[in-house]
């Protein structure tokens, strides 16, 4: 059951404070002068409401996951800054949810999903999220649409339980054992 059509938020960014992804989020944080909860992004072609939950070093904000559920559902793109790994999961959740994914170009490769730029996912070419989001905020609102039926058709296909699995096993056990 995955939401499809207009959303209230450009885009949704959640998550909490790491060595890895600091630096980044700060960036974007000043660009988007943004504060902890929703915000709004000056954009080229207007203002635009977004989702900023960011919770600095130190503090201790838990929140249900039925609001995180909700901010991805609510937004029409989910930025999918590294995780402490330097990946993250929030490109899979984004997907079946229906938001579109904004992500590094060089983490496709772990993600083992068919994801191609401005198709299904926006690709951050040279760590420019700022292009990225001027980029996605001067899309046309057929284009996002687009995206996104694109993006609901990997989250019903090779985002799906069964095809995550068999692709596990696949890596795991090789192609010999994963046909068998």
């Amino acid at each position: 059951d995955i939401p499809i059509g207009d959303r209230r938020y450009l885009f949704a960014w959640s998550g909490s404070a790491n060595p890895i992804r600091d630096p980044l989020a700060e960036k974007i944080r000043k660009c988007l002068n943004a504060s902890r909860e929703s915000t709004w992004f000056e954009g080229i072609t207007g203002t635009h409401e977004v989702i900023w939950n960011y919770d600095q070093p130190g503090s201790i904000r838990p929140r249900p996951y039925d609001s995180y559920i909700s901010e991805l559902e609510s937004a029409w793109f989910t930025l999918c800054l590294p995780g402490f790994t330097g990946i993250t999961h929030r490109m899979l959740e984004a997907v079946l949810r229906g938001s579109i994914p904004i992500m590094p170009e060089e983490l496709v490769k772990f993600h083992c999903l068919p994801l191609l730029d401005r198709i299904n996912v926006i690709l951050v070419k040279n760590g420019d999220w700022i292009e990225a989001l001027e980029y996605i905020e001067r899309m046309k609102y057929s284009d996002r649409m687009s995206m996104q039926n694109q993006v609901c058709k990997l989250a019903l296909s090779d985002a799906s339980l069964a095809s995550i699995s068999a692709i596990t096993v696949q890596n795991i056990l090789g192609n010999h054992f994963a046909m068998a």
